[in-house]
């Protein structure tokens, strides 16, 4: 009875005619380039602490807040990864550089992205933020000396005006990339010439009021 039904078994299997190797379709290797290279130019976000958030709504809210409901591409990536292209390089420079932005109350971190990066294996661990300075001495007013002070609170980015003394009240702006998982530095101690040790606070510009609680504020010893 047994060898009967291996018989059997054998019999069916065979003229099945089962292929030895997986099934593979090879694509056009041009036309995956020229679909990969319109996604060269983009962006990858994440909402932070918005892994509860539907996605649908999380992309949709996006489009409105940047306001490029009909200028820009974004497909999803992953739990809470967003891939977003641009028609217009314009409105890409300017969702950059008016960052920070929130989305349905929570921050949106963002990095830049490209054709053969994982998504998955993106790390989103700074934001820009634009800042000020309040004490700085004459000692001080340099560029590359601001960039220092500045690199304190940060990855700077960088520094205006350039090369030239500050023609406005409110001196020396820098932006600097702060990391999101460390407090948020309020000044340092710097040496000078003549005064010995002085305290320089870093005043954050357009800072949204998420922030205060995301970021707890710490500073250093005067």
């Amino acid at each position: 009875m047994d060898n009967t039904i291996q018989d059997l078994t054998n019999s069916i299997l065979a003229s099945m005619n089962l292929p030895t190797q997986p099934m593979r379709i090879v694509l056009p290797v041009e036309m995956l380039q020229t679909n990969a290279n319109q996604w060269n130019h983009a962006i990858i976000f994440t909402l932070m602490n918005g892994n509860h958030l539907n996605p649908n709504q999380v992309m949709r809210a996006g489009k409105i807040k940047w306001k490029v409901i009909d200028a820009c591409d974004i497909v999803r990536a992953g739990n809470n990864r967003f891939v977003c292209r641009f028609y217009n390089n314009n409105d890409l420079d300017r969702v950059e550089e008016q960052q920070p932005w929130t989305i349905m109350g929570s921050l949106v971190l963002m990095e830049e992205f490209r054709t053969g990066m994982i998504a998955a294996n993106v790390i989103f661990e700074t934001l820009p933020l634009w800042m000020g300075f309040r004490g700085l001495e004459l000692e001080h007013l340099n560029t590359k000396t601001v960039r220092m002070i500045a690199s304190a609170a940060g990855i700077v980015q960088t520094v205006l005006p350039v090369g030239v003394i500050p023609r406005t009240a409110e001196g020396f702006r820098a932006r600097v990339g702060v990391l999101v998982h460390l407090p948020l530095v309020q000044g340092y101690t710097f040496n000078t010439l003549s005064k010995g040790d002085v305290w320089i606070s870093y005043k954050y510009n357009n800072l949204p009021s998420l922030l205060h609680n995301l970021f707890e504020a710490r500073s250093q010893q005067k």
